[in-house]
C-alpha cells in the first residue's frame, strides 16, 4: 500500500477540488499531481495569470513572451 499524508484545507476548498478531481482524474493523487506537474512544467502561477489582461494571457498560452 502507497504511503499517505493528510494536509488541512477548508471544506469549501476541498469540496471543489474534489470535485474537480472526480471528474478529470481516477484518484486525489492523481489530480494533485498533474496540476502540480502542469504549474512546475508551464512555470504559469495562478496568481500572476488570473490577474493579466485577457490579451497578455493569450499571448503567454500560445508560448509567447512578455518581455
Amino acid at each position: 500500500m502507497k504511503e499517505v499524508k493528510n494536509i488541512t484545507i477548508e471544506k469549501k476548498i476541498a469540496e471543489r477540488f474534489q470535485q474537480f478531481s472526480r471528474t478529470h482524474y481516477k484518484t486525489h493523487s492523481e489530480a494533485m499531481a498533474g496540476m502540480l506537474d502542469f504549474f512546475f512544467t508551464t512555470r504559469f502561477l495562478p496568481k500572476k495569470i488570473l490577474d493579466l489582461p485577457a490579451g497578455e494571457l493569450k499571448i503567454l498560452l500560445r508560448g509567447g513572451s512578455m518581455q
